[in-house]
């Protein structure tokens, strides 16, 4: 049974540690939401709670729209929409325009942008770069001094990795022998 003044507490502090052990409708509106929800904060009288979200349903009443209850938390649909956009990444010859990457996320640009930094703590253009530096280059052409061609040159590599990194070619050696 639910603590009526405790549910209400965490709807009033928008306490997202409660998501999940119950839902909270709103009858003016015909919504339910976790208790983390931004939304306004509405009247006391109008508000119901429950122990699930087919409880909610079952009273009538359809997922908020903003804190989308009836999916994952907000941090498990960022990682899997950052997620698909590291596939594409990967998938890719070379690198796709942030709103391709953006399109393949399902968010806008400007919030994938920000995502994607949080979670992987580089932008997408810097975990590409990044990405390629450990891929094998694709079977091409041979250059004269024996170098596949379209590969960097591993001075330009090493240079590369070396500002990204903060790390000097001859470091990156060392770790990979030890």
């Amino acid at each position: 049974m639910l603590n009526q003044d405790r549910c209400w507490a965490a709807v009033i502090a928008h306490d997202a540690t409660q998501d999940g052990h119950f839902f909270y409708s709103v009858r003016t509106t015909g919504v339910y939401c976790r208790p983390g929800c931004a939304s306004r904060q509405p009247r006391r009288e109008n508000v119901a709670f429950y122990e699930s979200i087919a409880a909610a349903e079952a009273a009538g009443f359809r997922p908020c729209k903003r804190c989308r209850p009836n999916e994952g938390s907000q941090a498990d649909r960022h990682i899997a929409a950052i997620g698909r956009a590291c596939a594409l990444i990967r998938d890719r010859d070379g690198l796709p325009s942030l709103a391709e990457l953006a399109d393949a996320a399902g968010i806008s640009r400007f919030h994938f942008h920000r995502v994607f930094k949080q979670i992987t703590g580089a932008t997408p253009r810097e975990w590409g770069k990044a990405h390629r530096l450990d891929l094998p280059a694709r079977p091409s052409p041979i250059r004269r001094d024996g170098s596949p061609s379209g590969t960097p040159r591993p001075s330009r590599r090493a240079c590369g990795a070396a500002r990204r990194t903060a790390c000097t070619a001859v470091r990156v050696r060392r770790r990979a022998r030890a």
